[in-house]
């Protein structure tokens, strides 16, 4: 995920935590089934 320097000020985060962050989404797509 990539962050927008001109929306920094926009995060309920601090600014210097979210600059340079990296962020991986992971979604589930089983549709609940549970694998053992």
């Amino acid at each position: 995920m990539q962050t927008f320097k001109c929306l920094l000020h926009k995060s309920p985060l601090r600014p210097e935590l979210v600059d340079g962050a990296d962020f991986i989404c992971i979604r589930e797509l089983t549709g609940g089934s549970v694998f053992w």
